[in-house]
């Protein structure tokens, strides 16, 4: 919306996505870009990706707590992880964490396990329930440990390009 005007896009919208012109629908359908697509079983849309590498995908997490991506192009649903209590976008990758708190990176086509016992994360950085705060490097898939006894701690907010700074605080200080 412009800032002096207000227009009337679509009626019966559940959730907005980050695409222009797709929507998950209170009928459990999909919109996307004026083409309806049922029967997914929806309970979030994470991301939609639609560009030229991955094509009109739709990731999402279903009614029985799985991630699955659904491909536009070819009408094919498929789960990469089951179990899923929460997952990302960041920096074009999609993170998942998990019910039992272990989280995975999942990029071309792979999941990739990360760590277990993990409480938050954002952007490259993961807490660990036990107070200690991570890098992880999705280049060479390890990580770093950065800090212990980490009582509250915040990533600077992934669309800040040169940004990797984090706010940490660390026994109150």
């Amino acid at each position: 919306l412009s800032k002096s005007e207000k227009s009337f896009i679509k009626e019966g919208v559940a959730a907005l996505t980050n695409e222009k012109d797709v929507f998950l629908m209170k009928d459990g359908s999909v919109d996307f870009k004026g083409k309806f697509i049922a029967g997914l079983n929806i309970k979030e849309i994470i991301h939609v990706y639609y560009d030229t590498y991955r094509e009109k995908q739709i990731v999402y997490i279903g009614m029985d707590s799985a991630m699955r991506i659904y491909d536009c192009e070819n009408e094919q649903d498929f789960q990469i992880a089951e179990d899923i209590s929460e997952a990302k976008v960041l920096k074009g990758d999609l993170y998942i964490k998990t019910n039992s708190n272990e989280l995975y990176y999942y990029a071309d086509e792979n999941l990739q396990f990360v760590a277990s016992d993990i409480c938050d994360y954002t952007a490259y950085h993961y807490l660990k329930n036990n107070g200690d705060l991570y890098y992880f490097n999705p280049n060479n898939k390890m990580s770093t440990l950065i800090m212990h006894d980490v009582d509250i701690w915040q990533g600077i907010p992934v669309g800040q390009k040169g940004k990797d700074e984090i706010v940490v605080y660390q026994n109150g200080r």
